[in-house]
């Protein structure tokens, strides 16, 4: 059979869209094309639906749905929180792909990956894996895309396009230790004691504290306050900010601390700059008050003190009605034995005192009695030259331990 007339027409289909993306997703308009009357589509950058065009009059919210949350490429931010923001402290809760959308990509809203090609360490690896969203997406991957890893020495290069796949065994393999979690301070949450955990050390039962610790030291006078009012005086009256910083190696292992304390906050009656509390309690010398300051050091105990009481014309004030002055007083013992860091808190016996770290609460204590404590009892007499005077039962400034680990 022979086709002498055989005809054969090649018709090029319209192109249908072409779009360019700056990094953080906002449409480079001047070199995409869009052919016409087409069904638009709304599945763009990263493949995630635009919402656009969805209101009455045309209108629409022009972001981009990532199902956890909403994106505005031109904003090149979250438009809400991020659900794991106690997992990312370090960053803001609404940044997109950890503020490296070249390097990184956020597949759902949740937290930003690294993408193919990029090299990071296994430490990173382990930090990644100690969150819940990373652990059931990345594990549950692998099946799919295999064993996505390979490595030399520390560094891990991830192979597999559009995020981290990992094969928690390759990982095992290529940094010498099982992936449990991040290399930080973490909070025994039935001792309370604090200590850093490095490799595969157990982490069960406890809270990761992260890299930095912030202790926070509040004495305030609470609603229970039974003294005279003749200002507000419920409050804080005096914060003490301690910081402590870990230094680690490649592997996690914890090289040295630092740690510095910050002037002490004094708080004023009825928050009035006029009645600024003072930064001492009187006589108790002029030497009662001790700040940290500690680079690097491997091994170390330091002593953090700090007084503080009501202004002088509030302390006339309330000796006129029989009253004495209670003494604001703080005192942290920090000590470093190893991994582990001891810690006594302490204070007098008013007002009521928090301690915190990380917004952790490690203990609370509260005021006794203003009246019962501080009043002066006329039943007690000196039969002195003078003649018959009242003895204030205040209890001489001391400090009590709140806590001890």
């Amino acid at each position: 059979v022979f086709f002498d007339n055989l005809v054969i027409h090649h018709n090029k289909g319209h192109l249908l869209e072409e779009d360019q993306y700056y990094p953080f997703g906002l449409k480079m308009a001047g070199i995409s094309d869009q052919a016409l009357p087409v069904v638009p589509n709304n599945y763009l950058y990263n493949g995630k639906e635009l919402q656009q065009n969805e209101f009455s009059d045309g209108t629409g919210l022009e972001e981009y749905d990532y199902g956890f949350r909403g994106y505005d490429p031109q904003l090149g931010r979250f438009t809400e929180q991020d659900p794991l923001t106690d997992e990312f402290a370090t960053v803001s809760p609404y940044q997109y792909a950890l503020n490296d959308p070249v390097a990184n990509i956020d597949k759902d809203g949740l937290a930003g990956i690294p993408l193919a090609g990029v090299t990071i360490t296994a430490q990173t690896i382990h930090r990644m894996l100690a969150f819940s969203s990373f652990t059931s997406s990345i594990i549950g991957a692998v099946s799919q895309y295999g064993t996505a890893v390979s490595a030399i020495s520390t560094v891990v290069h991830v192979a597999q396009i559009g995020g981290i796949v990992i094969d928690a065994v390759g990982v095992t393999e290529s940094v010498g230790k099982q992936v449990m979690g991040p290399e930080d301070w973490y909070l025994n949450n039935k001792t309370t004691q604090i200590s850093w955990i490095n490799g595969s050390g157990e982490r069960t039962g406890y809270t990761d504290l992260g890299r930095n610790l912030d202790f926070i030291f509040t004495s305030y006078i609470d609603k229970t306050y039974d003294g005279p009012q003749i200002w507000n005086v419920e409050g804080n009256k005096l914060t003490s900010i301690i910081n402590v910083t870990a230094d680690e190696d490649a592997n996690g292992n914890l090289l040295s601390v630092s740690v510095k304390s910050s002037p002490p906050i004094i708080g004023e009656t009825d928050n009035i700059p006029l009645f600024k509390g003072r930064n001492y309690f009187p006589g108790s010398g002029s030497k009662q008050n001790g700040k940290i300051d500690i680079s690097n050091s491997k091994k170390f105990s330091s002593e953090y003190v700090q007084h503080a009481s009501v202004p002088r014309f509030e302390a006339w004030g309330l000796s006129l009605l029989g009253y004495d002055i209670p003494d604001v007083a703080q005192k942290l013992d920090l000590r470093l034995s190893g991994n582990v860091l001891h810690i006594a808190a302490s204070t007098d016996i008013f007002p009521s005192a928090t301690l915190k770290v990380n917004d952790i609460t490690l203990f609370h204590y509260e005021q006794p009695s203003f009246i019962g404590t501080f009043g002066e009892d006329p039943s007690f007499i000196d039969t002195s030259p003078s003649g018959v005077q009242m003895i204030p039962r205040a209890p001489k400034p001391t400090f009590y331990i709140r806590y001890s680990k």
